[in-house]
This record gives structure tokens, sequence and C-alpha cells, in this order.
């Protein structure tokens, strides 16, 4: 299942977000980047922390972001 691949790749492992975070925050991005709107096929999606947990963010479903995993890895 896409969902169940995308919390096993999600960055940040040892505080990540809940499998019902992502969920929700793929349901509601209908399964595209959120930034730049490319759909799961055109490369894998990452649950991250829009704010870095560094940072002060938290691992809640405001702070996660859907992101294409190319973007995803350029923006750290």
């Amino acid at each position: 299942m896409i969902t169940d691949e995308i919390i096993e790749n999600t960055k940040h492992r040892n505080d990540r977000f809940s499998k019902e975070i992502i969920k929700s925050k793929m349901d509601s991005s209908n399964y595209k980047c959120e930034l730049s709107g490319l759909p799961v096929s055109e490369g894998h999606l990452a649950g991250d922390h829009w704010i870095p947990k560094e940072g002060g963010g938290e691992s809640n479903i405001d702070n996660c972001i859907i992101l294409n995993k190319i973007l995803n890895e350029k923006r750290t």
C-alpha cells in the first residue's frame, strides 16, 4: 500500500508522524507533493516537518507536509 511505504520512508523515524497523520495528510493532498503538485507516480512521497524539529517543530498534523522525496532531500 502506498501510504505504508510513505510511512516507512518518512525521514525522522525516531520522532516520526503517526500513521494517522500521514494517512490524513496524504488524503488531503490527494497523494501529491504539497509544494510541487507532483503525484506519487512521479516519484516517492514523504512526510516531513515543515518547521524542523531542530527549530522547535513538533510531530503534529499542523507541522506535517507531504513532499516529493527528491524535493525533500534538496530542502534539507
